[in-house]
């Protein structure tokens, strides 16, 4: 996934915190208890699933980074767009992911203080 958890990722344009439009998503998105999105499917990956997946994948950005700036390429020659949040977040979307093809977003928490832990979500075709 290139550059993780912990990392330096520098000053950002944004001055839209992660947790401004959290409420807003979770309406849409419902999170468990316990602040993960989705279903789970794997070891430390959730899962989404929906009539189409990348429409959704997308939904679900959009309505996170509601009144971002800036969206960056990922450092090297790594596929996929992330958003970096003054709030110590990050949160990295690839259309099609390296493990199975699907749509998929990393939520990175880059600090001790941030309250949504690690995430990996997968959005999958409902059945």
């Amino acid at each position: 996934m290139g550059a993780g958890k912990g990392k330096d990722f520098g000053v950002t344009k944004n001055v839209v915190k992660f947790m401004d439009n959290l409420l807003e998503l979770a309406e849409y998105y419902p999170m468990s208890p316990s602040k993960y999105f989705g279903i789970k499917s794997g070891n430390k990956v959730r899962q989404i699933l929906s009539e189409n997946p990348l429409e959704t994948m997308w939904d679900f950005v959009g309505r996170l980074a509601k009144g971002i700036v800036e969206i960056s390429s990922l450092p090297g020659n790594e596929a996929g767009l992330q958003i970096v949040f003054p709030d110590h977040y990050r949160i990295v979307f690839h259309e099609k992911s390296s493990s199975d093809g699907t749509p998929a977003v990393t939520i990175f928490p880059l600090s001790k203080d941030c309250v949504i832990p690690y995430q990996k979500i997968h959005f999958g075709f409902k059945k």
